[in-house]
């Protein structure tokens, strides 16, 4: 199983977006997650969602938006790098892997 991870952070702040890619970039090699390439993206997402259409900050971790309609937070940022971290350790079957 492939377990490259591509992550796209979209957001209009453009100060935001790099220090969410600093961030994250920090707390997913502090879980240990190997393998990512991040995709910072200067510019508004559209959700459509109850027949209208949002334009908000979204991070989306391999076509996967796992985050819309709130600040992205560095706290979110640690949960999504353990939770990729366990992920990757589970499809490698790497016991020894940090963040386990």
């Amino acid at each position: 199983m492939d377990t490259s991870i591509l992550v796209r952070i979209f957001d209009t702040d453009t100060v935001k977006l790099e220090e969410t890619e600093s961030a994250l970039r920090k707390s997913l090699k502090a879980y240990g997650v190997q393998d990512f390439e991040i995709q910072p993206i200067s510019c508004f997402l559209e959700i459509q969602r109850h027949n209208k259409i949002d334009y908000v900050p979204v991070l989306e971790v391999n076509g996967l938006t796992i985050s819309v309609r709130k600040p992205i937070t560095r706290a979110m940022l640690e949960d999504c790098s353990a939770r990729l971290a366990r992920w990757q350790v589970l499809n490698n079957g790497d016991v020894n892997a940090p963040g386990t």
